[in-house]
């Protein structure tokens, strides 16, 4: 058993002896645009292989969230309709996380946002005459663009969105009149938690609904250039949610080397391996917060020992051994099929440029 597996283990069995059994817990990974042929996010990728040995140490399942990647409203809410469906035809006792890199954040934003909907509806979904549905407009203002955006982006009449949206919320409330579990009212949150990685975030669009999340956690790096092309860094403060500067820690003959990672190493595996041990890591001490309330901050992922957490006043105070280096910057170009970093180890990894 590697270095790795033997930390992953032992972290294992000490979260189980302080809590209760583990649930029923499936895990969705969620590529983001142009990259539904990507091989990162599938059996045999690194980083999906990567983590489904984390899962497995935890009794958890990882599957492929798989969609279209394309960049119209009508990709996002096709996309999120799937992922929401998915969760209401899953047994009662499963819990779900979802992770997702680049635009596959915006995905998982939006069905949130549906669930949310399902679960706290803003309005009735019919109007009196029960010929015409109603969309809150909430539902409707992620795919709104200004002009300056239309000529960026595919985008689509308010009327098409209306119908579409509609036949959305129509299509799932019917599936969850059908259930008879849990499922037809949130007595506990059906996300356990939502990770997302090289996000590009605007919450004037998406919003990670937090009713229907227990925790999120968005990790960023100021190398990621197409995040902050497209979007912010940061996700809105709320106790259960944190903001991650996610930074390799490589162990070298002249010290430990630290990189800021790009768009695509933002989900390298030795970040992939720990995702799922986050909550614990930036759990906020019980006595000082909320229930399941999270810290930001920076983690040092390494190569081979546990990642450290450290809050921002202490991540001035950092051993000064440590050097910085970027990952290379991320590029449109970009089709070379092995990993950015020297420490890869899948030449096979799929390098397509992935928003």
């Amino acid at each position: 058993m590697d270095r790795l597996s033997v930390i992953h283990t032992v972290l294992f069995f000490a979260i189980c002896i302080a809590s209760p059994a583990v649930a029923d817990t499936e895990i969705a990974l969620v590529h983001g645009s142009f990259s539904c042929h990507s091989k990162w996010c599938k059996p045999g990728g690194t980083p999906f292989e990567t983590l489904k040995k984390a899962a497995s140490h935890k009794g958890y399942t990882l599957k492929p969230f798989v969609w279209s990647g394309g960049v119209s409203s009508f990709d996002i809410i096709e996309a999120a309709e799937d992922l929401v469906a998915s969760l209401l035809s899953a047994p009662a006792n499963r819990q779900f996380i979802l992770i997702g890199h680049s635009n596959g954040g915006n995905v998982i934003a939006y069905a949130t946002m549906l669930l949310s909907e399902l679960y706290y509806p803003q309005i009735e979904l019919l109007s009196e005459d029960e010929t015409i549905v109603i969309v809150p407009e909430s539902l409707k203002k992620p795919f709104l663009r200004d002009e300056k955006k239309k000529a960026l982006l595919p985008s689509h009449t308010s009327e098409a969105l209306q119908e579409k949206i509609a036949g959305t919320l129509v299509r799932l409330r019917a599936q969850q009149a059908q259930c008879t579990n849990r499922h037809r009212s949130p007595l506990c949150y059906p996300i356990d938690l939502v990770c997302i990685m090289g996000t590009p975030i605007n919450t004037n669009r998406f919003s990670i609904d937090m009713r229907v999340t227990k925790q999120a956690v968005s990790l960023f790096s100021p190398n990621d250039f197409v995040q902050i092309l497209v979007g912010k860094q940061l996700l809105p403060p709320h106790e259960r949610r944190a903001n991650i500067r996610a930074r390799l820690a490589l162990d070298g003959e002249a010290g430990t080397l630290i990189i800021d990672p790009c768009h695509k190493n933002i989900r390298h595996p030795i970040i992939t391996s720990w995702l799922l041990d986050l909550p614990h890591i930036l759990a906020a001490p019980a006595h000082k917060a909320a229930p399941h309330a999270l810290r930001s901050g920076t983690v040092y992922f390494y190569d081979a020992k546990q990642p450290q957490f450290y809050s921002e006043t202490e991540e001035s105070l950092v051993d000064g051994s440590l050097f910085i280096s970027s990952s290379p910057d991320d590029s449109a170009e970009d089709d070379d099929d092995s990993e950015e970093l020297e420490v890869s180890t899948d030449a096979e990894d799929d390098a397509t440029f992935d928003r």
